[in-house]
């Protein structure tokens, strides 16, 4: 045997270890591959839940919105309402009070006439 030939068969024995280890670095790599996209789903599958849950607080908060522009209405609504009542109780006040110091001062002017038999 030549060196030529002692040489062609050390490298291929070299490259035929080198491809072995290469293999074997690249299947535990394809694990780790495996086991961060099995992360990766999940991650996603958690955003996903997240983003449903962000999405019905959204709907609730606008539902709550609704509820508190329907309560300011009706607020609105009352106020006028008890407004208008004031106003008409002050204006009955008012005319009753003149009738009354009207009849009160008829009676006292003329204490005979004042419906007494």
């Amino acid at each position: 045997m030549s060196w030529f030939e002692i040489i062609g068969g050390l490298s291929v024995i070299v490259l035929i270890i080198f491809l072995i280890l290469l293999i074997l670095e690249l299947r535990r790599s394809l694990k780790n591959f495996d086991s961060t996209l099995n992360d990766f789903k999940e991650t996603l599958k958690s955003l996903k839940k997240t983003s449903d849950e962000i999405g019905a607080i959204a709907e609730d908060m606008r539902a709550f919105s609704s509820s508190i522009k329907n309560i300011s209405r009706n607020i609105e609504y009352v106020s006028s309402t008890i407004e208008d009542i004031t106003f008409s109780l002050e204006s009955r006040t008012k005319a009753l009070k003149v009738a009354i110091a009207a009849g009160l001062s008829a009676l006292l002017k003329n204490p005979d006439e004042g419906g007494k038999s």
